[in-house]
């Protein structure tokens, strides 16, 4: 591998092979951080040499310290991040959530009536699901057009992937499967790079390792930034986990509390609060949300029009 410095780019490739994101260093016997999938959309944030593969020591520098092969990859195209992602996306800019804003998370789509009455009772921003068993949009998960009347309406716009069905078991494949998923879903809806995608855990059955759910989690992540996501995390009932786990050992630096009974964050904190009323969800009765800085002034990222 040769010690040649990063030239500084940003941008976007699509992958034309499946593709090894290595963690720390441009070579392959470095950690794999996410194997990617044909056709996925990378972020490239520099150039760099190193170790020559087929012929061609060209590497990308991607998010988070991580690297890949060049010769794995279309095309780069030049841009900002969120120009780049966007270039058939969402139109909308990607920006901090001020502390205090009121914001709901819910399980079925939203007309534009339905996002405009949210919007009329207050509320700044809208959580949305991801499928997460396959690679496009189910029917009831956020689409491209309900992301539009979301936008449309003033409200600000993030997504969460769906959870398995409680007493799931996590492992590290299932974790960069899942994130593949969430990363062709998120950007099926046309969600530009640098909004938060969020990890929803809970549920997971009570005798599985720690160490198999860190590594669950930390392979979705990797999956999620290589596109140019911020990975967020939800912090819900029965994870397995330790506070000290949640913020020592998981590779994210954004944390949604849940409304049920669930542990602080050490050190850092959370940057969004929810609350679960009673009831089922309707029009007039839905998750509520909270954003706030975190201990380190960190913020939600949300996509917005407003």
């Amino acid at each position: 591998m040769t010690g040649s410095s990063t030239f500084p780019v940003t941008g976007f490739v699509t992958t034309c092979t499946k593709l090894n994101v290595r963690s720390a260093a441009p070579s392959v016997s470095a950690a794999i951080a996410a194997r990617i999938e044909i056709g996925s959309q990378l972020l490239v944030c520099g150039i760099v040499s190193g170790d020559s593969v087929e012929g061609n020591a060209q590497w990308y520098a991607g998010s988070n310290d991580t690297f890949f092969w060049a010769g794995g990859c279309g095309p780069l195209i030049v841009g900002t991040a969120a120009e780049s992602a966007a270039g058939n996306g969402l139109a909308g800019h990607v920006e901090s959530a001020p502390p205090g804003a009121l914001g709901f998370d819910i399980d079925r789509p939203l007309s534009a009536r339905d996002a405009a009455a949210f919007q009329a009772r207050g509320f700044r921003f809208c959580v949305r699901y991801l499928s997460r068993s396959q690679d496009h949009e189910s029917p009831g998960d956020l689409s491209r057009a309900e992301a539009d009347a979301i936008l449309n309406a003033g409200l600000a716009l993030m997504a969460v992937q769906h959870v398995a069905k409680a007493y799931w078991i996590p492992t590290a494949d299932l974790g960069r499967t899942n994130g593949t998923n969430a990363v062709r879903n998120a950007q099926e809806v046309g969600l530009p790079a640098g909004v938060n995608i969020w990890l929803d855990l809970e549920g997971v059955r009570g005798d599985t390792p720690r160490q198999d759910v860190i590594d669950y989690c930390n392979a979705w992540f990797a999956a999620v930034s290589a596109a140019g996501y911020a990975t967020g995390l939800y912090v819900g009932d029965s994870i397995v986990l330790s506070p000290d786990d949640l913020y020592w050992n998981l590779r994210t630096q954004h944390y949604w509390k849940s409304g049920s009974n669930v542990p602080d964050i050490p050190i850092r904190g959370y940057q969004m609060l929810q609350r679960i009323p009673p009831g089922a969800d309707d029009d007039t009765n839905v998750d509520t949300d909270v954003t706030q800085n975190d201990a380190f002034g960190g913020s939600v990222q949300w996509l917005s029009r407003a």
